[in-house]
C-alpha cells in the first residue's frame, strides 16, 4: 500500500507533536523534583531548612539548623504538592516565629531559588530561598 506525500506529511508532524509533548511532560515531572534538598533562609533567622518527598508523593520541610534554637526540627512546609497544570507547588507554610498556618505555592525559578508565597486573608508574604551546597 503506498502512502501519499501529503499523508506521509500530516503523519511525521502528528509523531512530532507526540513526541515534543511527551518530552514537555516528561520535563515538568523532573523538574518538580528539583525543591528537594538543602536551602538557606536568610529572613527566617538564617535558618537551614532540608526538603524532602514522603511516601504520598507530597513535599515537606523542615528547619535543620537557625540562628534561634526553637526554630531547629519545627516543619515549616508541609502537604506540598505539585500542580502539573499550574507549575507550582500547593500546600501549608507554617510559622515558625508567629506560630500560625499560611496557604503556600512554591515556585523554582529560573536562577535556581524557591520563591514561596504565603498567604493568610489579605496577608501575603513573598520570599525566597538558595539552594545550600
Amino acid at each position: 500500500m503506498k502512502i501519499k506525500k501529503g499523508m506521509k506529511r500530516i503523519i511525521l508532524i502528528g509523531f512530532g507533536v507526540v513526541v515534543a509533548l511527551l518530552t514537555f511532560k516528561a520535563a515538568a515531572q523532573t523538574g518538580n523534583e528539583s525543591i528537594t534538598g538543602t536551602w538557606y533562609a536568610e529572613e527566617l533567622d538564617q535558618s537551614v531548612i532540608e526538603v524532602v518527598t514522603l511516601e504520598d508523593g507530597s513535599y515537606e520541610g523542615v528547619i535543620k539548623s537557625s540562628s534561634k534554637a526553637d526554630y531547629v526540627s519545627h516543619k515549616v512546609l508541609y502537604d506540598f504538592e505539585y500542580d502539573v497544570e499550574k507549575n507550582h507547588f500547593t500546600g501549608t507554610i507554617s510559622s515558625a516565629a508567629r506560630n500560625m498556618e499560611l496557604d503556600g505555592t512554591i515556585v523554582l525559578e529560573e536562577d535556581g531559588r524557591l520563591k514561596l508565597v504565603g498567604k493568610k486573608f489579605f496577608m501575603t508574604k513573598t520570599f525566597y530561598w538558595v539552594r545550600k551546597n
